[in-house]
């Protein structure tokens, strides 16, 4: 059977979500309006099949429950993964990416594409220590790092600075180095799933930080040593 797709969209070559991108939902059995954060679909067991999956590229419905079950290890209906599919593209993840057009056949299958090759999850936003939380939590690790011997008491808005220096610094060579090196990254990662890529970007991260160890040293003194 000789088919032939159309498509009528261009991915994106990265795709930076917020750490505070969310997605509102209405809970099928309550009714009640909830949220979710739009970096946790990269990995919910539910949706990141389907965004591994159109790492190959468009796909149809069909081909999504058969590229589903391999990768998830269970079936599900193409109703259900048209619901799926709808909600990610609420979320920006999916978009409809156009047509395929079967020889002989006058109907046509509806074809889906990621938004773009690699997602980013950013938690290193300007604003990430800026929450409702967050001087909870960072006080409570000023309290903590105070217990070592060879630290003195430490102070949370010094932690603060540190830490929005050091995610700043995580987030800009990501991106840059993402932004860059786009198609080989995507080739690297074309059989890694959602979790491996989030492993894979922490780690990145994490190597890049340690790359520069003097860009720190006078905020760490400043700091820790203090």
């Amino acid at each position: 059977m000789q088919f032939r797709d159309i498509i009528t969209v261009e991915q994106q070559p990265v795709l930076i979500i917020g750490n505070e991108d969310t997605i509102e939902y209405k809970d099928v059995k309550t009714g009640e309006k909830k949220s979710v954060f739009t970096s946790n679909l990269l990995i919910d067991p539910l949706y990141s099949p389907i965004l591994t999956a159109l790492k190959k590229g468009p796909l149809t419905v069909r081909e999504l429950e058969i590229e589903y079950k391999k990768l998830a290890n269970e079936p599900k209906s193409d109703k259900t993964l048209y619901r799926y599919l709808k909600f990610l593209e609420k979320a920006g993840l999916v978009t409809p990416a156009g047509q395929r057009v079967t020889v002989g056949k006058t109907a046509t299958e509806a074809l889906y594409a990621r938004t773009a090759k690699l997602f980013f999850s950013s938690f290193a936003a300007n604003d990430l220590w800026e929450c409702s939380f967050c001087n909870t939590v960072l006080g409570k690790v000023a309290e903590i790092l105070s217990l070592r011997e060879d630290m003195p008491k430490q102070d949370t808005e010094c932690v603060k600075n540190l830490m929005t220096s050091v995610d700043g610094y995580i987030f800009n060579e990501l991106s840059d180095f993402y932004s860059k090196h786009f198609e080989e990254i995507a080739e690297i990662t074309k059989d890694s799933n959602s979790y491996e890529m989030s492993r894979i970007t922490d780690v990145l991260g994490t190597i890049l930080l340690l790359n520069q160890p003097k860009s720190f040293e006078k905020p760490l003194e400043e700091c820790l040593k203090a």
